[in-house]
């Protein structure tokens, strides 16, 4: 089951490089090659964190709460310092990496909330009208 978690996340990473690609063709785009190298550093920590929640089986349902909190504030802090150190390390600062980052990571943020709704609520069925 957490394979195909993974596989998930790498298809959605070849996705949205492949969009960024393209999109980089058909406009007249400066893209920086450092949003390539951050689209990879986000897939490393989404998959990361996720195994950190995730990995370890345990009889306790409160100790997978504790991890996903402390996982979603490690995600804020790492996805915040390498936006920050990018854009302290590199001048003049490009608007189209700070879209395309901020896009990627909304992206895996929505795909990891989407698999951890279906995770926690297994049985769910609309209601009926």
């Amino acid at each position: 089951m957490f394979k195909n978690h993974y596989v998930a996340f790498f298809a959605l990473t070849l996705l949205m490089a492949a969009i960024t690609a393209v999109l980089q063709v058909l406009w007249p785009l400066q893209v920086p090659v450092y949003t390539y190298l951050s689209l990879l550093y986000l897939f490393v920590l989404m998959a990361f964190l996720h195994h950190l929640v995730f990995g370890r089986k345990t009889d306790n349902p409160n100790a997978v709460v504790r991890r996903m909190m402390v996982a979603s504030m490690l995600r804020l802090l790492f996805t915040a310092a390498f936006l920050l150190i990018t854009l302290l390390g590199f001048k003049p600062v490009s608007l189209v990496f700070v879209s395309f980052y901020c896009a990627y990571f909304a992206l895996f943020l929505l795909f990891e909330i989407s698999q951890k709704r279906y995770k926690l609520r297994p049985d769910f069925k609309p209601r009926s009208e």
